[in-house]
């Protein structure tokens, strides 16, 4: 955003509204503890979580993650999702936590966004998958 205020700068457009914005965001930046890191691509993955044995209606049951598991490192192949990206997602168990593998795998960077507080969010969107997907859930944690 700030890239882009700093253009309207140089053009010259309308600068009583764009520099108080700019000075506005320049000093929210100096504020940040992580300044200007930057990303070649950043993929998102917003999927859902394994279905919880008591879900009437299926979104994604247990066989899908198989075949999910197939198409993720096809797609990010397909972006040539890397080194020097950042793949960002949920973290609950099935399409999350197999992207964020396979984004890591592919050496990108990780975030993790939790809509929870750790320990809700394992109890309410991993736990449920198993032991062996709160501990991927855990191993991704570590690394991202």
């Amino acid at each position: 955003m700030f890239e882009q205020v700093q253009l309207f700068q140089l053009l010259g457009y309308q600068p009583k509204a764009v520099e108080p914005v700019a000075a506005l965001l320049q000093q929210r930046l100096e504020e940040l503890p992580h300044r200007s890191v930057r990303f070649d691509k950043v993929v998102i993955c917003s999927g859902h979580m394994i279905d919880k044995p008591d879900r009437k209606t299926p979104r994604f049951p247990w066989a899908r993650q198989k075949l999910f598991a197939r198409k993720s490192p096809q797609q990010l192949e397909q972006w040539k999702v890397g080194a020097g990206d950042l793949a960002v997602c949920g973290g609950a168990c099935g399409a999350d936590i197999l992207f964020a593998e396979e984004s890591l795998r592919r050496g990108a960077q990780l975030r993790l966004l939790l809509a929870q507080e750790v320990d809700d969010f394992i109890r309410d969107s991993v736990r449920h998958a198993g032991n062996d997907w709160v501990q991927r859930f855990h191993a991704l944690r570590e690394q991202g």
